[in-house]
């Protein structure tokens, strides 16, 4: 038997100003309202970042309000949280999509967006913290990402992420206020989109670990560790089980961008199910949603054929290449004429 036609390589072109609707009914489209926020924000730049970093609550709150109006009216239920950049002087955006993927979708792309303004970052995602960075205080005593504890483990059957959770200031709350540290300390210890997209749950330990305990690990080495799991399974929750196959890009550890774990690692989370939505007849509530947003997503079918036997190995990997070939050139000609990026791609087989 040989496999005779290879067909249907999809690829979903995000067309950031292309729609099917008569001209009259065109919404505006998002690349000119998102080049529009970022006028807007540049024409203020210097007094909201100032407002920002004042430490006068209310000026920074005003600021707040404002960025965050604006931001909901260019994508409905975008939030952001600012910070300190990497820079000194300088305040860092980190946008707050939750698991929309139309959020995810445009937030990504009005990070991209964002032209150079002095002082200022954006983020389409807010990152994992590092060791020393505080979330909070209790009394006189630091809540430090680095000195927490978790018992970590990995079950890729269900498949679930299992955490108990140790800090020193755990005995003296209450057992609301432990369940919500701890919850504020797994996201930002993971980052709010590994959080967002992998199914965990979270228990208590009721008396410290001994320090070297096996399988403990220190907060700050949970990103890293949830990312050694999903690398060894091979599998990502997110992703139906039809779809899962070379997820994981290549095998040396390397998560390229563009790989499905690198975009899940950077925070794009959950953007490729669009294809998925595709593949397996799941709807199209994304592009619905997307339209009248001033973006499209279509679907492009591709068909190519080529003979061989279904056990050739190498014939597999020069056709993986050949889609890979399609879907980078023709996401340089969509980025090169501002018109949207592709977002993934999948594929089907015809057996003779």
């Amino acid at each position: 038997m040989k496999i005779g036609s290879l067909a249907a390589l999809v690829i979903a072109g995000f067309a950031l100003g292309s729609s099917a609707q008569v001209a009259q009914e065109r919404p505006e489209p998002f690349r000119a309202r998102a080049t529009a926020f970022w006028a807007w924000l540049a024409e203020h730049a210097d007094e909201h970042r100032a407002a920002l970093l004042s430490g006068d609550a209310a000026r920074s709150e005003a600021v707040g309000e404002e960025l965050g109006k604006r931001l909901d009216a260019l994508v409905p239920g975008l939030t952001f949280g600012a910070e300190r950049g990497s820079v000194e002087g300088s305040v860092r955006i980190e946008l707050v999509s939750g698991d929309s993927r139309t959020r995810q979708l445009l937030g990504r792309e009005l990070a991209a967006a964002m032209p150079t303004i002095a002082g200022w970052e954006c983020a389409p995602w807010r990152p994992p913290w590092d060791a020393a960075r505080s979330l909070g205080q209790l009394g006189d005593l630091p809540l430090r990402l680095g000195d927490f504890r978790a018992y970590c483990e990995w079950d890729g059957e269900k498949p679930q992420l299992s955490l108990a959770i140790w800090h020193d200031a755990l005995p003296a709350l209450r057992d609301g206020d432990r369940t919500m540290l701890a919850t504020h300390f797994v996201e930002s210890a993971m980052g709010a989109a590994m959080s967002k997209c992998t199914p965990h749950v979270v228990t208590l330990l009721e008396i410290a670990p001994e320090p070297e305990a096996e399988g403990v690990i220190a907060g700050d080495e949970l990103y890293e560790t949830l990312a050694e799991f999903l690398h060894e399974e091979n599998f990502d929750a997110t992703t139906p089980p039809e779809l899962r196959t070379d997820y994981f890009g290549p095998p040396s550890g390397e998560f390229d961008a563009g790989t499905r774990l690198g975009d899940l690692l950077s925070g794009a989370s959950r953007y490729p199910d669009l294809i998925a939505d595709y593949n397996l007849d799941l709807g199209t509530s994304t592009v619905d949603e997307l339209a009248p947003l001033g973006a499209g997503a279509a679907f492009l079918g591709i068909r190519h054929t080529i003979e061989h036997p279904p056990l050739d190995v190498e014939a597999g990997l020069a056709l993986n290449a050949f889609r890979q070939q399609l879907v980078d050139e023709l996401d340089a000609k969509l980025t090169a004429a501002r018109a949207g990026t592709v977002v993934g791609w999948g594929d089907g087989f015809e057996r003779e």
